[in-house]
């Protein structure tokens, strides 16, 4: 299987290597429909430091072979979309698949999904670096990825740098041990959807697959169920908007509030916070 790739024109051609784009810093886009073969078993750095590169279509690529998808867009700061060829390894056969920065510093990129990717039982995916430096990456569906093999180089730095990411969607094949809730998770606090309980990063509960939400958990001391509007309160506070006032030990309270009317409609409170 080969690591070359064949681009017809005519009746010539030219062959490339997996990492053929490299450093092509204007390349905007690419239709690669014309590619032969589309059977390859590497695609590593192949748009590596493509910084002005917005969107790709690989889906031409059968992924049945592809076992290096190292840093194939590492450096692509401006990529907003890409379609992924399918991989999904049948048989019995053990083989690793290589993901290492496949989107590290992808720092246009606001969502992902990894729907694309089958790791079948026995096989392993090292995913040292995965997603880091995704600054503006808002949701991603890490849901195919498991750890079901020996920990190890894959939990380094998953999603290091997604300071911005607030989604996420998690298998049942992953058991979050302690280097994976490092890794895959920011630091903070993550609500599971279906159940409403929250929990900081390290301590999401192994092999339970959902969709948990990055919430905001700050103690409002002088808040509690009779509170008026205390529902209101907790949304703000869950989502970030508001954290009250610090006590300065390590307790909030609710900040008073300026009526501001009379008004035509009602009045408008404003916490001074």
């Amino acid at each position: 299987m080969s690591s070359e790739f064949f681009v017809q024109s005519g009746a010539s051609g030219i062959r490339m290597r997996a990492s053929g784009f490299d450093g092509c810093s204007m390349l905007r886009t690419i239709n690669l429909a014309p590619i032969q073969p589309l059977h390859i078993n590497s695609l590593s750095r192949l748009f590596a430091n493509c910084t002005s590169l917005t969107h790709v279509d690989l889906s031409r690529f059968d992924g049945a072979e592809l076992l290096s998808l190292n840093d194939l867009f590492n450096g692509c700061a401006n990529l907003r979309e890409v379609r992924m060829p399918n991989i999904e390894h049948a048989g019995d056969s053990k083989r690793k698949i290589e993901l290492n920065g496949l989107f590290a510093e992808c720092e246009s990129l606001r969502k992902t999904s990894f729907d694309w990717l089958y790791i079948p039982d026995g096989s392993s995916a090292s995913l040292g670096g995965l997603l880091s430096g995704c600054s503006r990456l808002k949701y991603a569906d890490v849901s195919a990825l498991a750890d079901d093999h020996a920990a190890g180089e894959h939990e380094r730095g998953v999603s290091e740098g997604c300071d911005a990411l607030h989604e996420a969607v998690i298998g049942s094949r992953m058991s979050m041990s302690e280097g994976w809730k490092r890794s895959v998770l920011p630091e903070g606090h993550w609500e599971d959807v279906a159940s409403g309980a929250a929990y900081e990063a390290n301590n999401v509960p192994s092999y339970q697959s959902g969709r948990y939400y990055r919430v905001f958990i700050v103690e409002m001391r002088d808040v509690d169920a009779s509170t008026p509007h205390h529902e209101h309160i907790d949304w703000l506070v869950k989502n970030g908007i508001s954290t009250g006032w610090d006590n300065g030990d390590g307790t909030y309270k609710l900040p008073p509030l300026s009526y501001r009317g009379p008004c035509r409609y009602g009045c408008v409170a404003v916490p001074f916070c």
